[in-house]
């Protein structure tokens, strides 16, 4: 499955071939999220440690999970946004958030840095209002 095309920007050399400037370009995503260079052992196996650091960048070009560029992208991915929105704000709406070290706001969390995911190192609870 490709994507929508885009047009090249600016002349430019992938895998050694030359793409000139304006030529339309289709990403396989299909291949990219099943290469097995990437993806190594198994590409088609679920194995969610290969985003524990160090994550290759090899890795990290190919992961396209909601697609590629600003408008081209999957709708679902900002359905899915509007949905995490939509559950925070109804969670946070009927709960108070707790520290439970002597933390006063949520920006003085030391967080660890995962590919895309915060991990907090404190303890967070959530109490009734």
């Amino acid at each position: 499955m490709f994507n929508v095309p885009e047009f090249a920007s600016k002349p430019m050399t992938v895998g050694g071939i030359q793409i000139p400037k304006n030529t339309m370009v289709m990403l396989d995503v299909i291949s990219l999220n099943h290469n097995s260079d990437a993806w190594q052992p198994d590409p088609l196996s679920f194995r969610p440690e290969r985003f524990i650091p160090p994550v290759s960048p090899q890795l990290i070009k190919a992961y396209h999970g909601f697609g590629n560029g600003h408008l081209r992208r999957c709708l679902g991915q900002y359905f899915v946004k509007n949905l995490h929105r939509l559950f925070l704000a109804h969670l946070l709406s009927r709960k108070q958030i707790r520290f439970t070290n002597d933390i006063h706001r949520i920006d003085d969390i030391e967080r660890c840095r995962l590919p895309f995911i915060y991990v907090p190192s404190g303890t967070v609870q959530l109490e009734e209002l």
